[in-house]
């Protein structure tokens, strides 16, 4: 299945395919990831089964250094906002984090 990324379309594929959970794989440093984002969560919200949704999340460390990457705070730190403002729906925050190993 195919989608434009808008909530109707994303709603869609999740009651066609009869999803519980939706993980998102969508990586962007820009406000697309917003925008996209909480498409994806406006379309969980809307469906029939769709009750967990597992955002896109790649480098840093979202437990002692959350604010790390620094160009993440408008993107992923602006749509963690987000997730924690509403209630419909229960999230995941998944991350296999950064580390910088320097060697000389």
């Amino acid at each position: 299945m195919y989608t434009d990324y808008s909530a109707d379309s994303i709603q869609k594929i999740l009651d066609d395919e009869d999803v519980d959970v939706l993980f998102s794989f969508v990586h962007d440093n820009t406000l697309f990831y917003n925008t996209v984002h909480e498409a994806m969560l406006k379309a969980c919200q809307q469906s029939r089964k769709c009750k967990r949704f597992v955002p896109s999340e790649c480098g840093g460390d979202l437990e002692i250094h959350n604010d790390k990457l620094r160009f993440y705070i408008s993107t992923h730190g602006g749509f963690r906002k987000v997730l924690r403002n509403q209630t419909e729906i229960e999230w995941t925050l998944f991350n296999q984090g950064t580390k910088f190993n320097f060697q000389s």
